[in-house]
């Protein structure tokens, strides 16, 4: 009858008091005021079906509900069974009866079942992945003869699990990021977390810093959690040491002027540990800058609430300058969104915080190349912080690297390019001349006879050759001028450099980079090992023996993938280790003879990465290859049944 924005609209009612306005309807469900309007007119005709109910309409203020509170509990009831069939899926359902359990002292199955509008075999059925889900979140569940099911846990861990459990299902809702999504509901009555929000918004003028719409979403989360476990009698522990430190922090006043409007409005009494608990979220909260706070007044402010972060980000982008061999200390935006999010990210790992990234998969999809290079960064800084960083916030620094990297780009696209010519250096000299004037974006790295060309690009591997002669070469895309660079050559230089090639030049073939790092003595057929780590080792061990790494890339390799397991979709992986052990780039391949279990996926395809020094574009070209090479079904098929190294290696050079 109604769709999700619609559901969410009429609770939104049944639950405010006070009359609220279109354009504050719009915001919260992030849609026009327009759609409000129309969903306002078909919510009024269904209040026709009530005895007493109807939508008041006040100029100037806002649209409010009158109906009694027995109507609008048979409304709310109304709506959640009509709901039901959004929810009903094996996955939402585990994660709903997961929620109820960690909301409530004790459930029998039976009430589980009711309280889901499934049947008691199903909610038998589903308990294990429940228990499932929980014992991963640090939680036991509970069956007591004749009295149902309990949790049982530390209270953190209790309340960070129902926060993850809440994050979750909110992700699984089509509905913007607002209080009053699927999983926020039952924490506290609406009309409170609405006040919860406007305080905590008001917070941020007495701080250097904003939160991020999604800090403000975390920060009531976690702040309901706790106002509702403390309500139930339960409180976080901290130790008098952790109190004392986190007393100088600003935001303790803050947490204290917090916990004051919280225990007014809500008739409580919070005690000092839960203002310290408060105080960790709101240091561990995602900020940005304020607009008006320039660069170099933002870092010295932060020199002074957290050099730490200022620390961390200078490290961040002196190892990325080591991997990428470019510059980014002139770039403030990459320093300034790093100072921001690792004040954060470091506050939150410290003290054990967790922060669930609903983007992880589309990045390491999508951004590959900055996922890895962020996990060539990492260790520095667990060792630095003495921390250890998960995948989560792995994935969130990965897209300050995307940015920066992005920003090169665009500001400095440059192709290096090597000239052949066949009639001496005088017509060499010319031509440099003349695209050094027509084109500032190429760098002419040599100027070679075409006899010395075969040999000369093997070592100085130009983006692409630029010749007087026709020539044939592997690999490296030519474009053929006359040797005075007419007007038509340099028409056909500027097609090269923003579209595909003309007739007549070389093309790149789709994996000219892996097929140039390939060898036939690096490649597998069908190698025996039951173990995706002895596996690495395996083949870290024949690059070592090939003179590519030293003897210690097999192990850091290894590290690499326990961190975070390197495998893509379709049964392809690419683990890799620290380029630091790293003699001469090159990659080895691995086809097994049935898939292996790699992390959580099936891998059949391995491709061992040692990526020394070979420079940003084609770094980036690479692992455009490899994301092409993912979705190249029929290839990875064909690899699959090969049988000789050499038929592998033509597939990559074809």
């Amino acid at each position: 009858m109604f769709n999700h924005r619609q559901k969410q609209l009429i609770q939104l009612l049944v639950e405010t008091r006070e009359p609220i306005s279109t354009g504050a309807l719009a915001r919260m469900l992030n849609c026009s005021e327009k759609t409000v309007r129309t969903d306002l007119k078909l919510i009024n005709e269904w209040l026709e079906t009530f005895e007493s109910a109807d939508l008041i309409r006040k100029p100037g203020t806002g649209v409010v509900l009158n109906a009694d509170e027995p109507t609008k509990e048979t409304m709310k009831a109304a709506i959640e069974h009509s709901g039901q069939a959004d929810d009903n899926d094996p996955e939402t359902r585990v994660l709903q009866a997961s929620k109820r359990l960690l909301e409530s002292e004790t459930y029998t199955l039976q009430q589980l079942a009711d309280a889901l509008y499934v049947s008691k075999a199903t909610m038998r059925h589903d308990i294990q992945a429940v228990q499932d889900k929980l014992s991963g979140l640090n939680l036991r569940l509970i069956r007591k003869p004749r009295v149902g099911l309990q949790v049982r846990g530390k209270e953190q861990d209790w309340r960070q699990a129902l926060a993850q459990i809440i994050h979750q299902l909110n992700q699984r809702s089509q509905v913007a990021l607002i209080w009053h999504q699927a999983g926020m509901k039952g924490l506290l009555p609406q009309q409170e977390m609405l006040v919860i929000e406007r305080f905590i918004r008001k917070l941020e003028s007495a701080l250097p810093y904003n939160f991020t719409d999604e800090a403000i979403m975390n920060l009531m989360v976690h702040i309901g959690i706790a106002a509702r476990r403390v309500k139930r009698g339960h409180q976080i522990n901290m130790a008098f040491e952790e109190l004392k430190r986190l007393r100088t922090y600003d935001e303790f006043a803050l947490a204290e002027r917090f916990a004051n409007h919280l225990e007014k409005l809500l008739a409580m009494v919070l005690p000092e540990s839960e203002v310290g608990y408060i105080t960790l979220h709101l240091i561990g909260a995602k900020i940005q800058g304020h607009e008006e706070l320039s660069h170099r007044a933002f870092a010295q402010a932060f020199s002074k609430i957290d050099p730490d972060a200022l620390k961390a980000a200078d490290l961040v982008v002196d190892c990325l300058e080591d991997f990428i061999g470019v510059s980014s200390k002139n770039d403030q935006h990459l320093r300034h969104g790093l100072i921001m999010h690792l004040h954060s990210a470091l506050n939150r790992l410290k003290y054990g915080l967790t922060l669930h990234n609903p983007l992880l998969e589309q990045i390491k999809a999508n951004y590959r190349y900055s996922f890895e290079l962020i996990h060539f960064i990492l260790p520095e800084l667990e060792q630095c912080f003495d921390v250890t960083i998960p995948e989560d916030e792995a994935a969130y620094l990965s897209l300050h690297i995307q940015a920066a990297l992005e920003r090169i780009s665009e500001h400095d696209q440059r192709y290096r390019a090597l000239i052949a010519c066949s009639t001496g250096m005088g017509t060499s000299n010319l031509i440099q001349a003349k695209l050094n004037r027509s084109f500032p974006q190429i760098d002419v790295i040599d100027t070679v006879s075409v006899n010395d060309i075969t040999r000369t690009v093997h070592y100085s591997r130009p983006d692409f050759v630029i010749s007087t002669v026709p020539v044939e070469l592997q690999n490296y895309p030519v474009v053929t001028i006359t040797p005075v660079l007419s007007e038509t050559d340099q028409n056909k230089i500027s097609r090269f450099l923003t579209g595909p090639l003309e007739q007549g030049s070389q093309p790149t073939p789709r994996y000219h980079v892996i097929g140039r790092l390939l060898n036939k003595d690096l490649i597998f057929i069908h190698p025996k090992t039951e173990h995706r780590f002895a596996l690495i080792e395996a083949m870290g061990h024949a690059l070592y023996q090939g003179g590519y790494v030293s003897q210690n890339y097999s192990e850091s390799a290894v590290k690499r993938d326990y961190r975070a397991d390197t495998a893509l979709s379709n049964g392809l992986a690419i683990p890799h280790g620290s380029p630091s052990f790293i003699y001469e780039t090159a990659i080895a391949l691995a086809v097994l003879d049935e898939p292996m279990p790699w992390g959580e996926s099936q891998v059949q395809i391995v491709l061992i990465l040692a990526l020394g020094d070979m420079g940003k574009e084609e770094t980036e070209v690479l692992f455009k290859e490899l994301a092409a090479l993912e979705d190249d079904l029929p290839l990875l098929e064909t690899l699959k049944t090969q049988t000789d190294p050499n038929a592998v290696l033509k597939q990559f050079k074809s």
